[in-house]
């Protein structure tokens, strides 16, 4: 069987600050980097994103308003900010993107990894408590149907 490695998008104007990165831990995740939104949300939209990473600024646009917009294209991707200025963020920015971490511009791949691990682990407890739902959903159907059905003889 094979192992799922997250798919993670990155979106920077300067990809080349990456590479180091993409090198150490591309056998634990599958990147994807993009240097302009309109590429990085056609294939946030397409493909099976765990994570969304984008810069504090792309292009003329802000992180903030890329990453509220990837809110519509994918939900499910957990979404991650670089920013010069964490602590700067206000929170009203950050619940308008629903981030899932604000990561400082001079991260270490270790604090990288250690984010990724901790991140692709939330999202399959949600994937796993959704399908949970959904089943207890059915079952319920199921038994209010018979219900219906014993009363109505």
């Amino acid at each position: 069987m094979e192992i799922l490695k997250p798919l993670i998008l990155i979106l920077d104007n300067d990809l080349e600050k990456y590479s180091d990165l993409v090198q150490k831990l591309k056998k634990r995740y599958t990147f994807k980097l993009f240097n302009n939104s309109k590429d990085a949300l056609k294939m946030l939209q397409i493909s099976n994103v765990h994570f969304f990473v984008c810069a504090e600024k792309v292009e003329n646009k802000t992180g903030i308003d890329i990453l509220a917009n990837a809110i519509i294209t994918k939900a499910s991707a957990l979404r991650i900010l670089i920013s010069e200025n964490p602590r700067a963020k206000s929170l009203e920015q950050i619940n308008k993107m629903h981030v899932f971490s604000i990561l400082k511009e001079d991260f270490s791949i270790n604090e990288f990894d250690n984010l990724i691990d901790k991140g692709f682990k939330l999202y399959f407890e949600g994937d796993a408590v959704q399908n949970k739902m959904f089943r207890l959903q059915k079952t319920n159907e199921q038994l209010e149907f018979i219900l219906t059905q014993k009363i109505a003889s």
